[in-house]
């Protein structure tokens, strides 16, 4: 494969932002793993007596961040066995912050999908 006439080399996997994209777009290990590092974190905090709240937001900015980075590239690719992993992590989120989390599918089919680019596309003026 070239790029601007460049060979482009092809790699099984590749890190990027902290998080391991395989050459087919799956989910990997490595996201679980994290997920679960964080949520100890946010068990942690509870364990402080943080409010509710404040757990949620905790969640949402150190684990789901996780859980959903680029998740148009690869849910829809993912094996159930992989689902059923991540449908995990957000049940036992619910049970540390004791409030109802948003699933990833539901996230997933909430976002829009990303509209092609034109070339030469002008608008009106």
């Amino acid at each position: 494969m070239e790029v601007n006439n460049q060979p482009v080399e092809e790699v099984k996997h590749f890190k990027y932002s902290g998080a391991i994209i395989d050459q087919t777009l799956t989910f990997t290990e490595n996201s679980v793993k994290r997920a679960n590092q964080r949520l100890f974190l946010i068990r942690k905090l509870r364990s402080f007596g943080i409010s509710q709240h404040i757990l949620e937001m905790a969640y949402k900015s150190l684990v789901e961040s996780i859980l959903s980075f680029n998740i148009t590239a690869w849910y829809s690719n993912l094996s159930v066995k992989n689902k059923n992993m991540l449908s995990e992590i957000v049940n036992i989120a619910e049970k540390v912050i004791g409030k109802s989390q948003k699933q990833l599918c539901s996230i997933w089919g909430k976002l829009p999908l990303p509209r092609p680019h034109r070339i030469g596309y002008m608008k009106p003026s």
